[in-house]
């Protein structure tokens, strides 16, 4: 069966749970827009881990590099949580991995040069785009990504899911995120660890909250 959680009373907005984040412990007063990409993205990983009735529907699209040079795809307008990229040629499929963006920048510092064209190997995503290095060596590749539909972006005046009950569950899981987008990769280690650990016991307590919900629907009919 499906886990249902209720997510309205108490819940905080962006901007409470903004400082919230930031009072736990990242002190980037910088990085509101990353902080809520973030959020976004976890909310939307918590409804799909969670097995929500109202968890986005997954779909898969594919897309093409017609320019031969070009190394950009466009995110779907719907496009929620990525959930993996693989390059098809003739009969053949590569996952891609993926990687930030300074880790692109890194490993293909001249992305736009015609000599270090390859075979696709990894991605990023940044500025609304899908980042595919190395250069792709020819327009033939067939991309197909796979993505969670949006459920909606969180912005300042939004309603934050899940911060009625799981606010530390969901703080975790943004801080792991965030550090991850920065390269600092044992703070992200470290609060991804955390949310694992706590989201396995969340889970446990709302399959077992389900059970005896049903039991006790039951009981009072006989």
């Amino acid at each position: 069966g499906t886990i249902s959680i209720a997510a309205t009373s108490g819940s905080m907005t962006g901007s409470d749970f903004r400082d919230y984040v930031l009072r736990r412990g990242f002190k980037r007063t910088d990085k509101d827009t990353e902080l809520y990409e973030a959020t976004t993205d976890a909310i939307q990983e918590m409804r799909r881990r969670f097995m929500f009735d109202e968890a986005e529907v997954e779909t898969t699209t594919t897309d093409t590099i017609s320019t031969l040079g070009d190394f950009k795809l466009s995110l779907e307008s719907d496009f929620g949580l990525l959930l993996g990229i693989i390059v098809e040629d003739s009969d053949t499929g590569t996952q891609l991995e993926k990687i930030s963006k300074s880790k692109f920048d890194e490993l293909y510092p001249s992305i736009n040069a015609e000599n270090d064209r390859g075979y696709p190997r990894s991605f990023c995503i940044y500025a609304g785009q899908i980042y595919i290095g190395p250069q792709p060596d020819r327009t033939s590749y067939v991309y197909r990504i796979s993505y969670s539909k949006r459920a909606g972006t969180i912005t300042s005046t939004s309603t934050v899911p899940f911060t009625d009950v799981y606010r530390d569950i969901l703080s975790d899981l943004v801080l792991a995120r965030l550090y991850d987008s920065l390269d600092e990769y044992d703070k992200s280690g470290y609060y991804r660890q955390r949310f694992e650990t706590c989201f396995l016991d969340a889970t446990r307590k709302e399959r077992q909250n389900s059970a005896n919900a049903v039991f006790n629907l039951i009981s009072t009919e006989f």
